[in-house]
């Protein structure tokens, strides 16, 4: 089936031709009482809607350009050994089976769809994260990250006691995605400029009881195989840096309690609501075909 129209303006006949054949198709094989799960950028493959809403949402918003091989909606692949697909929801049942971890490790199995979405703000556990980029040139701070994970530590370069416990790592977010199991559910991610707290370089406490973190010395920077920059969003807490004026590269983390979040009609104009994400803007620097789309990779076996 032809899918080059996908890559068309939504306002070309090709791209409308394709999207009402991609439509026709949907519909005769995956419709639940007169409605789809809805690929749009909007509904995200969350929600059911009509032939017309679906139409109306494809062509207000772009049709997901990685979304080549239609799972949800009836497209089958003849080949061996592909992780089999789990059933698709009523229209009336709960997003995510309850209680069903097996149920959700065949979406994990499945890997995630073609194309993620991008944020530079996003508010979980009581905090407004922002990202190095949205956060320069405003008045407060909303970069700083902190989380506690096992990590493997020495004492020192010299010291051959390996020891493995909960080390606190310090970063600055500097991006935000959000990857989608097939409308099953989805997981946001954040990324982060980590500095080293594993060696003393990195971090250090003064007389005063004072922690101070180097960002000269950073680690998962993503140049090796086994780092890892991203992190969960549920996983990240809150610290506001202070720059340490005789060095620079040396900060004092404040860490910050959470609070409860209201609109309160602040000038940068973003209206904020709890664990709901927010589309970033200008983002054509990254992507020439003015799309919010990230091309990832999917491997079939």
């Amino acid at each position: 089936m032809d899918k080059s129209w996908i890559d068309f303006p939504r306002k070309t006949l090709q791209y409308m031709e394709g999207l009402n054949k991609f439509l026709d198709f949907a519909f005769s094989n995956k419709s639940v009482d007169g409605k789809i799960i809805c690929p749009c950028l909007k509904c995200k493959f969350n929600k059911w809607q009509t032939r017309e809403a679906t139409y109306e949402h494809s062509i207000l918003k772009p049709f997901p350009k990685g979304y080549t091989f239609w799972l949800l909606h009836g497209e089958t692949r003849s080949v061996q050994n592909v992780v089999e697909t789990p059933p698709i929801p009523q229209q009336n049942e709960d997003r995510v089976v309850a209680d069903n971890p097996i149920y959700e490790l065949k979406f994990l199995a499945m890997g995630p769809i073609d194309c993620a979405k991008r944020f530079s703000a996003y508010n979980v556990n009581g905090f407004k994260f922002r990202t190095l980029e949205r956060d320069e040139g405003l008045k407060t701070q909303n970069r700083g990250i902190l989380g506690t994970f096992g990590t493997r530590s020495y004492a020192s370069s010299s010291d051959n006691q390996m020891q493995f416990g909960g080390v606190p790592y310090y970063g600055k977010l500097i991006d935000i995605i959000e990857i989608n199991y097939h409308g099953r559910f989805s997981v946001t991610l954040f990324k982060c400029m980590w500095a080293n707290t594993t060696i003393s370089r990195g971090i250090v406490t003064d007389d005063l009881g004072f922690t101070s973190v180097n960002f000269a010395r950073l680690i998962h920077t993503g140049d090796n195989d086994d780092d890892e920059p991203y992190i969960q969003a549920t996983e990240a807490q809150m610290v506001y840096y202070v720059e340490d004026e005789s060095d620079k590269n040396w900060s004092i983390p404040v860490h910050l309690k959470p609070r409860d979040l209201y609109d309160m009609g602040e000038d940068d104009g973003d209206t904020f609501h709890e664990c709901e994400p927010f589309e970033q803007q200008n983002l054509e620097n990254s992507f020439p075909d003015g799309e919010e789309n990230i091309p990832l990779t999917r491997f079939y076996f």
